[in-house]
């Protein structure tokens, strides 16, 4: 049984119509349609509501935890987590409300990797400037916790009053060095920063999504 599936057992179960279910979520009947077909994903906030209305484990919900279906559901104002075990974690986007849509992913695999999960935010990469490494509109992980930069680490910055993920270099001379990945220095030129002159670091960028 898929994710849209359980959704729609779970709604039934509930004696909740399309209608009524996205009343209490926030969204239209169409929506949820989407979702128990499998044309859209239930994600973030979304998926909190909807494992509250329904009573349901959101982990049963994603079909992550064939053992649990009720649960309560506790929603902090830093990251959301759900779970009795607190299993599940939504990283909010950089620069809205935490209580906002984000990025759900397991806890343990999060603690595993060394990130702070309550400091954590995700952010849409803004252009190619880092590509390969990193390609316009992927989605990147940033661990607001970690600010001193380190040599050849990837970080995002305030450049200009804009968000920008940049690999650093410090060279001999004390100064940093924000370097793109991307080799079209015509287009993507490095940045230099001069000693005594300080550069607001968002956080170190710590994972990425991407294509298998």
């Amino acid at each position: 049984m898929n994710a849209g599936e359980r959704v729609r057992e779970a709604r039934l179960r509930s004696g909740l119509s399309q209608k009524a279910l996205g009343s209490k979520v926030g969204v239209s009947a169409s929506a949820v349609s989407l979702w128990e077909t499998g044309e859209t994903s239930l994600t973030g906030k979304h998926l909190l509501q909807c494992a509250k209305v329904l009573g349901m484990n959101a982990e049963f919900l994603l079909g992550m935890d064939e053992g649990k279906r009720a649960v309560k559901i506790e929603t902090p104002s830093s990251v959301a987590t759900v779970g009795t075990n607190d299993r599940i974690a939504m990283i909010p986007y950089y620069g809205r409300d935490a209580t906002e849509e984000g990025l759900i992913l397991q806890r343990d695999w999060l603690v595993q990797k060394g990130i702070n999960v309550e400091q954590s935010r995700m952010i849409v990469a803004p252009g190619n400037s880092m590509a390969p490494t990193i390609a316009d509109g992927c989605i990147v992980m940033i661990d607001t916790s970690k600010k001193d930069l380190q040599n050849g680490k990837v970080f995002a910055c305030l450049i200009y009053g804009e968000a920008q993920i940049k690999r650093v270099f410090r060279s001999l001379s004390g100064e940093w060095r924000l370097a793109s990945d991307n080799q079209n220095k015509i287009l993507y030129p490095d940045e230099t920063v001069p000693p005594g002159v300080s550069v607001e670091v968002i956080g170190q960028c710590v994972w990425q999504a991407g294509d298998l």
